[in-house]
């Protein structure tokens, strides 16, 4: 295995070409409306200045992809993205499979949350590792628990995005950037 760019750039030009062509079942559209915030009411989209009040416009969507390879066969991947969240967050969670034997023959299958690495990009990079564990002593029970990592804790502050993009293209380092390959083949620039 190689990590210069060119394989880099190349093993991500396969996973696109794997994907499986995205069908209007795999996605939903939506578009935020008002709520309430500690009595405050946020407007919804059609209550914002210069937006018409008969606006269909989506402010919301989440789609359900899958990557026909060997590795990833039967993984659905959920994507979502969307305005006026309540926080900005840009996070993938990976939710493991339940296993088909129940180690705690007391409890019902599926009783026990599946296991779940959340992988945050933004605002602040790092991961986490949520699973159950058994609390000490009786009765039995599970808690929730996390094993985390923080990249600004563990490494100070980490320059932004741009700062990284732009300290490569000065020292031609390519591994971030696509190659010409993902502009053809139906494949439109990231």
């Amino acid at each position: 295995m190689s990590f210069d760019a060119a394989a880099i750039q190349n093993e991500k030009l396969k996973v696109l070409h794997s994907i499986a062509p995205i069908t209007h079942q795999d996605v939903v559209f939506g578009q935020y409306t008002s709520w309430q915030v500690a009595g405050q009411t946020i407007p919804g989209y059609r209550e914002e200045p210069g937006v018409p009040k008969d606006s269909t416009t989506e402010t919301y969507v989440a789609l359900k992809a899958e990557i026909h390879n060997w590795r990833w066969k039967g993984v659905p991947f959920y994507l979502r993205t969307g305005k006026r969240f309540p926080r900005k967050l840009t996070q993938i969670t990976v939710t493991f499979r339940e296993v088909p034997t129940q180690v705690f023959r007391s409890l019902d299958p599926g009783s026990i949350p599946p296991n779940k690495l959340l992988i945050t990009l933004q605002p602040s990079e790092g991961f986490s590792l949520c699973f159950s564990v058994k609390s000490p002593g009786r009765p039995f029970q599970l808690t929730d628990h996390a094993l985390q990592f923080d990249y600004e804790q563990a490494f100070g502050q980490l320059p932004e995005a741009y700062e990284t993009l732009l300290r490569d293209v000065m020292i031609g380092d390519q591994t971030l950037f696509v190659s010409a390959d993902f502009t053809g083949n139906g494949l439109a620039p990231l």
